[in-house]
């Protein structure tokens, strides 16, 4: 939320403002304002400075925004856990799972064939590497080019496919998220898995320069409370990925490919 609202800030002040010092002082305004709270004090800061207080217009907007963002950071409910996983599209599987084991990762095959049937379909692994979470794709091509085969060879081997968010309250963030312009390829979706209720939704690519079937993007995950996801001693449970989740986000891609959806995230 805060990127677009800096976005948004950063071309209406602009457009309001001509003066020698009007990127230093957006620079300023951006680089101490690193989430919400920040973006709160910093534009206390800002209201400070003379190219806002010389001029009514900017300085009118400068204050209807601070209130604005004043509420929203009363309102926001949900919270930014932390990286979940990463996804890597591979050549082959095998090979790089055999890589990270030799480097100490714990490596399990999940699904050899998240589609089986259908004409295009990828394999799946997970690796856990200590506190990073990996998931390793590989393309099955049989009727139609696999849509991780495109990815492949539009970014090269070994190449990162989406980067998993985990976020508490999944449900009001996608909410927030649509309200100021994100766009996500599908509803969120809900299942159980090894540690109870799981929820995720897939984000559009960062850029519509590719296709939702060759660009990166993000994914957003809600999994149980913390001491839901802890072992009897204490210790972190491994992550787990499930067959239904590689195919529900390889329908989705697959659909959007078809329909030429040329969406962005923001």
């Amino acid at each position: 939320m805060e990127i677009y609202a800096q976005r948004r800030f950063r071309m209406r002040f602009k457009a309001a403002v001509s003066h020698s010092d009007t990127g230093r002082d957006l620079d300023f305004f951006i680089f101490t304002a690193p989430d919400y709270k920040g973006f709160k004090t910093a534009m206390q800061v800002l209201k400070t400075r003379h190219i806002v207080q010389e001029n009514p217009d900017v300085a009118n907007f400068v204050n209807g925004l601070a209130a604005r963002i004043s509420l929203i950071v009363e309102c926001v409910k949900w919270e930014i856990t932390g990286q979940d996983h990463i996804a890597i599209a591979v050549q082959n599987s095998e090979e790089w799972a055999l890589k990270y084991k030799a480097l100490g990762a714990e490596v399990e095959l999940v699904t050899s064939d998240s589609n089986p049937g259908e004409p295009s379909s990828m394999k799946l692994w997970k690796v856990n590497w200590g506190n990073i979470r990996i998931a390793l794709i590989e393309p099955i091509s049989r009727e139609n080019l696999s849509q991780v085969e495109k990815f492949v060879r539009a970014h090269g081997d070994h190449s990162f496919q989406h980067i998993a968010i985990g976020v508490t309250n999944l449900d009001e963030f996608v909410r927030d998220m649509e309200r100021i312009g994100a766009n996500f390829l599908g509803p969120v979706l809900e299942r159980e898995d090894a540690f109870g209720r799981l929820k995720q939704v897939f984000g559009c690519v960062f850029s519509a320069m590719s296709g939702p079937d060759e660009g990166q993007f993000y994914e957003f995950v809600e999994r149980p409370s913390r001491d839901e996801n802890l072992t009897a001693d204490g210790s972190k449970k491994p992550m787990e990925f499930s067959n239904e989740a590689a195919r529900m986000l390889f329908s989705q891609i697959d659909k959007a490919s078809k329909e030429k959806d040329q969406r962005e995230f923001f």
